[in-house]
């Protein structure tokens, strides 16, 4: 069996900004929209400079939760790309992704969140990783080497569902948590930390006077 690659590396820009809808150029704006495709335009995330670093982004547990549970706006797209890099490309000088394309991604995860069943992707399939053989001391290792962050993203959250996870909504903060696996939270559990199980109580406490 396949495991996923934790050590899995992923250039993140340090330098990056929010450009306003139309601020490209209309060639650029095609290569945005990608096969003709037409997506209302939501400005870009665009590299600053060439400076990047080095991070594993896979190291951190449930990090496509954190991704779901993105507000849908350019802003918070904004913030987990200056945590974690672009999507779909490595940082290179004048890099840029749509932010479209940002909100498509995040509304597709949150669909295979709220659909029991199999994760069901659209257009069949997409390169999500590259297998890598490796020698171990018991024989070959093999492991899932996630293509770009997105794909780790996806391969994280594949990899939540097989283990035997749950995976529900926070009754306080509405973000997504896993429940019912190994380094999650117990299967019943209603809230994501106790700082917010706490929150909620209180809440309660203050509208019933």
């Amino acid at each position: 069996m396949s495991r996923l690659d934790e050590e899995f590396s992923w250039p993140k820009a340090r330098a990056l900004e929010l450009l306003p809808p139309s601020t490209l150029s209309s060639d650029a704006q095609g290569t945005i929209a990608g096969s003709g495709e037409q997506r209302m335009d939501h400005g870009s995330i665009v590299q600053r400079g060439n400076g990047c670093d080095l991070l594993r982004p896979l190291s951190v547990q449930n990090l496509c939760l954190q991704f779901a549970s993105l507000e849908l706006t350019s802003t918070s797209c904004l913030s987990f790309a200056q945590k974690w890099g672009f999507l779909t490309k490595p940082a290179s000088g004048s890099t840029f992704e749509p932010v479209s394309l940002w909100l498509d991604e995040i509304k597709r995860m949150r669909d295979a969140l709220d659909n029991s069943g199999p994760l069901k992707l659209e257009n069949g399939v997409i390169l999500l990783a590259h297998i890598e053989l490796r020698p171990g001391p018991e024989g070959v290792v093999i492991r899932t080497r996630p293509a770009t962050l997105l794909g780790g993203l996806w391969l994280q959250l594949a990899e939540r569902i097989a283990g035997g996870a749950t995976l529900i909504t926070c009754d306080h903060c509405g973000q997504w948590f896993a429940a019912g696996s190994p380094g999650g939270r117990r299967r019943v559990a209603r809230f994501c930390s106790p700082k917010c199980k706490h929150g909620w109580h209180n809440a309660r406490r203050a509208a019933a006077g």
